[in-house]
């Protein structure tokens, strides 16, 4: 699939609108990366959101972890506007990059250490 599909309007609004919803043991899959983030007992400071689509993930560890930075990466400007608008912004920073191109940890290492990469 080429990836390039993940920038068409049609198919975030799509996601966002549905399929999102619709996956299985959402709230249980949740549920068990913040068990397993806090198994160690180590506050999350930082996290990186890789592909964060509408920040589900991120929105997750801010509940548990509100002090935590955010940086939600994304390749999709439609997705990264679904997860500012879902966080408010807060501060975090949203970076509209292809994490096929191995350049993209360069643009996120200013931000490093992460406490997790989700």
């Amino acid at each position: 699939m080429n990836a390039t599909i993940w920038q068409s309007k049609e198919l975030v609004k799509k996601w966002l609108s549905g399929v999102r919803s619709s996956i299985p043991m959402q709230r249980e899959r949740l549920d068990m990366m913040l068990r397993l983030l806090s198994a160690n007992g180590q506050l999350v400071k930082c996290f990186l959101d890789l592909g964060c689509g509408d920040g589900v993930l991120g929105a997750t560890l801010l509940s548990h972890w509100p002090q935590a930075h955010g940086v939600f990466l994304d390749f999709s400007e439609g997705m990264l506007a679904a997860a500012q608008e879902k966080l408010g912004g807060g501060g975090h920073d949203f970076l509209l990059i292809d994490y096929g191109d191995p350049a993209w940890a360069r643009h996120v290492a200013a931000s490093a250490p992460f406490d997790a990469i989700v």
